[in-house]
């Protein structure tokens, strides 16, 4: 059993609310249930078994299989919207808020086995706990992709998310590095998520490049791979692949250096 609380108010404005905040979180911890937000906009799940649509958005996407998670409530709303304009199919959507509780490593665990959800999607104003993301994130993108945007690039955007919801944004090169390691396919922009997303979630068996085997992700020839990296988003891979060839190369040019000058 779970809690949805969508009230804001709380450590988001100020010490006294979040002291509040640690009292709600271990109220329903002390019951034996978890909690989804404070400051959030809900939960939405399109499993025909369950049609819950706990939010309050004004529209919902049609069912799919793309698993959704945003850290903040206002962008997921208009995310909803898009992705309903595009005809994007939603299997879950949390918007977790303060996450108090609930976080994005749960949701990914809770996705890694999840048989209705092809694509994974993050919308992040911070990784919340790096370590159990590290640990999470690749075993879910052996099964299905990872796409992400992380906001708080610029000190502007690092004081939105303090102000949506409590966030410390996380330093950009950590976590570029973080998703790197972890299989992450990160894009810049949002029209570049939707491009990504809407492309893997159509792909043959409906795990895009996630679920290939291993040598034919790596090549560079993949059409799958061509229509990620003309969308705007480089894989991971790719990046550590061309990083790597011009270590290689630098290498080569100092070894031949050396042997001229003796």
């Amino acid at each position: 059993m779970a809690w949805v609380v969508i009230t804001s108010g709380f450590a988001e404005v100020s010490p006294q609310g979040r002291a509040e905040e640690e009292r709600l979180f271990e109220t329903v911890r002390a019951s034996g249930m978890r909690m989804v937000g404070p400051n959030c906009m809900g939960v939405l799940n399109t499993d025909p078994l369950v049609r819950l649509d706990a939010t309050f958005a004004p529209t919902a996407p049609p069912p799919g299989n793309i698993g959704m998670y945003s850290q903040s409530g206002a962008l997921g709303i208009a995310i909803l919207d898009y992705m309903n304009s595009r005809g994007l199919g939603i299997s879950t959507f949390v918007s977790a808020g303060n996450r108090s509780d609930v976080s994005n490593n749960d949701l990914l665990a809770y996705w890694f086995d999840d048989a209705r959800t092809a694509v994974v999607v993050l919308y992040l104003e911070s990784v919340g706990n790096p370590r159990n993301f590290a640990r999470l994130a690749p075993e879910v993108a052996r099964r299905r992709p990872i796409v992400a945007v992380k906001s708080g690039r610029s000190a502007a955007g690092r004081r939105a998310a303090r102000s949506h919801s409590a966030a410390l944004a996380n330093l950009d090169v950590a976590v570029e590095a973080l998703f790197e390691q972890a299989g992450v396919i990160r894009s810049n922009t949002l029209m570049e998520l939707f491009d990504v997303v809407a492309m893997l979630s159509t792909q043959a068996g409906a795990g895009g490049p996630a679920r290939r085997r291993g040598d034919q992700r790596r090549r560079s020839g993949n059409p799958a791979r061509r229509r990620v990296r003309s969308a705007g988003a480089h894989p991971a891979a790719a990046r550590r692949k061309r990083r790597w060839t011009r270590c290689a190369h630098s290498c080569r040019r100092a070894r031949r250096s050396a042997i001229r000058s003796i």
